[in-house]
């Protein structure tokens, strides 16, 4: 590699003997940062459990899909903002926020669907307008 890349690879490799560009100050900001992320996401787990604890959370959870992206329903809170996949009792498939489905969010295409059929039996339904009466 040319000597400019060269140079910023050895900069940035943990196994180079140098001095890193930045300060020690901000190398600890980081892994306080990090390690406060930790520690919120402890405290969240302690506090609403994992997503295994949700029995419809569980039943909805695609494990191969999400598997593959590396989420693991014990190790995740169900107040994360990790979109995950889902599947619903019809067998639809759809990606949304694990908070959002532990709020109640469900499949889309399922909602669509009782949405037009609610219409369809809406109009039918529907009532005669008063008459206002005349004075």
């Amino acid at each position: 590699p040319p000597a400019g890349v060269l140079a910023l690879l050895q900069m940035w490799s943990p196994m180079a003997r140098h001095d890193w560009l930045s300060s020690e100050r901000e190398r600890m900001s980081s892994l306080r940062l990090r390690a406060k992320g930790e520690l919120k996401r402890q405290k969240s787990i302690r506090e609403y459990g994992t997503v295994a604890d949700q029995p419809e959370m569980i039943r909805l959870w695609l494990f191969k899909k999400n598997k593959k992206i590396g989420l693991d329903p014990t190790r995740i809170s169900p107040q994360t903002r990790t979109r995950a996949w889902w599947r619903c009792t019809a067998g639809h498939l759809w990606c949304a926020e694990i908070r959002n489905v532990y709020r109640g969010t469900r499949c889309r295409t399922c909602y669509l669907l009782q949405r037009q059929s609610s219409k369809g039996s809406a109009k039918s339904q529907r009532r005669p307008t008063k008459l206002r009466r005349e004075q």
